[in-house]
């Protein structure tokens, strides 16, 4: 049986692309994953890219 893993993100999406623009383009609402490991690896790529676009945790 497959299994599909998701994740939503805690920040507004649009208003981090609209300031950031192409710099902001991987930003997801959604991360979706078939594996628990995966979906962890997407979302620290997320949190990363949150963080380095907004300077939070510096």
């Amino acid at each position: 049986m497959e299994s599909h893993w998701y994740a939503t993100s805690p920040y507004l999406v649009d208003a981090i692309k609209a300031e950031h623009g192409r710099n902001a383009y991987e930003l997801c609402h959604t991360v979706a994953s078939e594996s628990w490991e995966r979906l962890c690896a997407d979302v620290r790529a997320q949190v990363e890219l949150y963080k380095a676009l907004t300077g939070e945790g510096s």
